[in-house]
């Protein structure tokens, strides 16, 4: 017991620790020699969660697969969303290694607010420029408490191969004005990256006639491109006196194809082509 002296006061503090949400209700007793003892001294209270903090990541890694010969890096896209119910301070995002970097963060300037049930996003690109495996982890570190989070990054570098190119038989069609060709070259054999060749056309007269040459054009193949298909279409008359057309591909796996026409005339050559 403690003795309080006659004119004299004292203070006693109480401490609620509710364990769910709810309202309560209670009856402090304060016993003592006064003939008003006991003195009873009514409190309540309710209970409140704690306000959460919840940051999310999404996805949760990331996985690159590009060719060593790309124009520029592919970005991918990290969406950071604020599940809980007070704002979450973003203040730093940190990769482990210089093979990823951070292409674009609309998550800034850093220190940057995010409120509650806002999102923002940031892009990471593989930056390597060798082929290879590669990996690294992006750290998104903020106020919310425990560990920082973590987006695991991880890509690979392909080493180009071009591939073979081929022709398949060209395709000759007829009528009383053109001639028309068509063929289509084909990439395989591990075709990857982008590509570049050249295909002729010449037209070969009689001996002694001199040939002509009607075309010839670059091909490019997209990094994903496996095939073409060419339409070559000649004026009749330009075809005076010539025996065969010729289509030929710059490549030694492609080779040279002959192509007969079925024309009779061997008149004068009169230079007229028309594509």
């Amino acid at each position: 017991p403690a003795m309080l002296a006659s004119g004299s006061q004292c203070t006693l503090a109480l401490r609620f620790t509710p364990t769910i949400t709810d309202s309560y209700h209670a009856t402090l007793s304060l016993t003592t020699n006064a003939p008003t003892s006991p003195n009873l001294v009514p409190v309540s209270g309710v209970g409140t969660t704690t306000p959460t903090m919840s940051l999310r990541l999404t996805p949760a890694e990331l996985h690159f697969d590009e060719p060593s010969d790309r124009a520029f890096p592919m970005s991918q896209t990290v969406t950071i969303s604020n599940g809980g119910e007070v704002p979450i301070r973003l203040e730093a995002f940190n990769l482990t290694n210089a093979d990823f970097s951070l292409a674009s963060a609309a998550c800034g300037p850093l220190p940057y607010l995010l409120a509650p049930a806002a999102t923002c996003s940031i892009s990471v690109s593989l930056a390597a420029t060798t082929a290879g495996s590669y990996q690294s982890v992006l750290d998104v570190v903020s106020d919310e408490p425990g560990a920082t989070r973590q987006i695991t990054l991880s890509g690979t570098l392909r080493a180009v191969r071009p591939g073979n190119l081929s022709l398949n038989t060209p395709n000759l069609t007829t009528n009383p004005y053109s001639v028309t060709l068509s063929f289509n070259v084909t990439r395989s054999n591990g075709s990857e990256g982008a590509m570049a060749a050249h295909y002729t056309i010449t037209a070969e007269r009689q001996p002694g006639d001199g040939d002509l040459l009607v075309n010839h054009v670059p091909l490019s193949f997209a990094a994903d491109q496996t095939q073409q298909t060419i339409q070559v279409t000649l004026n009749r008359l330009s075809l005076i006196a010539v025996r065969d057309l010729v289509v030929t591909l710059d490549t030694p796996s492609a080779g040279t194809l002959r192509v007969p026409l079925p024309i009779e005339e061997h008149l004068v050559f009169l230079p007229l082509v028309q594509r």
